[in-house]
Order: structure tokens, then sequence, then C-alpha cells
């Protein structure tokens, strides 16, 4: 048995923290303005537990539209 109390074939024991795991989306974007709004629509509702967007320095109004959808944001 591993250290952390699992003794199944995954050595990291991630099969054993599964339930508190978290998923986070994260979503490259390039002057997606246009097409934000319905690609997070798309996501299902609790699929994900946050949504980051990494912005490639978008010369449209991609980040405006992404904090007014509550999307956390990186800027590079």
């Amino acid at each position: 048995m591993g250290a952390n109390g699992y003794s199944g074939g995954d050595p990291w024991g991630r099969h054993a923290v599964i339930g508190s795991s978290k998923v986070v989306v994260v979503m490259p974007a390039y002057n997606a303005e246009a097409t934000l709004e319905k690609t997070i629509r798309d996501i299902p509702p609790g699929a994900a537990d946050l949504l980051i967007l990494c912005d490639d320095c978008s010369a449209d109004r991609t980040v405006e539209v992404a904090r007014q959808l509550g999307i956390t944001v990186f800027r590079q």
C-alpha cells in the first residue's frame, strides 16, 4: 500500500483523490470576442470548477467579454 493509502495500479495515487479533484478549463484565445460567449455556453453547466482564459494579445474586446462572463483572465 502506498503512502496515500491507495494500493491500486496508479503509482501517483490519482484515483485515490478523484472525489476531491477539480476540473479546470484553460482556453487559449486570440481575438475571440465574437465567439467567446457561445463557446462558454457550450460547456455543460457544472462540468468545470474554474474557467481560465489565456489571452494572446487580442486586439478586440476578448478580455473584456471574458471578464464580463466571470472568467479568470491571464494576458500574455
